[in-house]
């Protein structure tokens, strides 16, 4: 297990799993993508409007 007691550390240890971050960042990405274009619209809403003449 690698010790991480420092900001350089943790920017070493992304800098050896530079390839494994990337593939993880990508993929959580394209499904945040396909979720928001191919889920249906739940919120979908219609109003009506009551005006009242003469005030």
């Amino acid at each position: 297990m690698i010790n991480i007691r420092s900001f350089r550390d943790l920017l070493r240890l992304l800098f050896i799993f530079q390839r494994e971050v990337r593939i993880t960042v990508l993929a959580t990405f394209v499904i945040i993508l396909l979720g928001a274009f191919l889920l249906p619209n739940r919120y979908e809403s219609t109003a009506l409007l009551l005006v009242k003449p003469g005030r």
